[in-house]
């Protein structure tokens, strides 16, 4: 029986390619959760990651979340299709027998929800200048938290919108949130498999996405 473990590809360097780990009849799986490209890794981690996942590439299954995930790895690590790298999306869970609809244009005022964290790398900042140009009344719900929150409610008070917005924190149950929404925006630099587009859909949620690099298209 083979052993597998999900371990982040930044949890590499030094001891992910010792002999001990390996034993012959065992397999190292891992799950990329990033477009490996748009993270900030210095130059001597990208080289140490690259010489020891190419001298191990046959003791290492690679799961990427998007076909957009898998041709970034490929790139990053300079390799051709290898057949120890695959694509498995994230899955959703429905609701049987429940049906929802969209609520867009429902009300006056136009009802965004934002779901995940607070990070440079998840766009908010985007979101907020864009909004700032919106003539519409709108209100903006924030489901989730991260190292920019502080720097976000800067930015909205600065650009006169932080009225308009409101923080909630980690929240479990998302399900009266998506479906009492008119839209969810996803405003991600790179995204791997955004999770929170499959679950806005399975409530009838409408979602607008910034383009970026990555597998929001899948």
């Amino acid at each position: 029986q083979k052993t597998a473990y999900e371990m982040r590809i930044s949890d590499w360097s030094s001891d992910v390619c010792s002999s001990d780990l390996f034993p012959s009849h065992d397999k190292l799986m891992v799950r990329l959760p990033c477009i490996l490209s748009q993270e900030k890794f210095s130059k001597i981690e990208r080289f140490i990651a690259r010489f020891l996942f190419k001298k191990s590439l046959s003791k290492v299954i690679v799961v990427c979340q998007s076909e957009a995930m898998k041709k970034d790895f490929l790139e990053y690590f300079k390799l051709s299709d290898h057949q120890n790298v695959y694509v498995i999306n994230n899955p959703v869970s429905f609701i049987r027998g429940e049906v929802f609809e969209s609520k867009l244009g429902s009300s006056e005022k136009l009802k965004i929800i934002y779901v995940g964290r607070l990070h440079y790398i998840k766009g908010v900042d985007r979101l907020f200048h864009a909004l700032a140009l919106v003539k519409r009344p709108w209100e903006l719900i924030i489901l989730g938290q991260g190292p920019s929150q502080q720097e976000l409610m800067n930015l909205s008070k600065t650009l006169k919108i932080d009225s308009n917005i409101t923080w909630k924190g980690f929240v479990k149950d998302l399900k009266k949130y998506y479906t009492s929404a008119d839209v969810m925006v996803l405003p991600s630099r790179s995204e791997g498999f955004p999770n929170v587009v499959l679950e806005a859909g399975s409530f009838g949620c409408p979602i607008i996405a910034f383009d970026a690099r990555g597998g929001e298209l899948s």
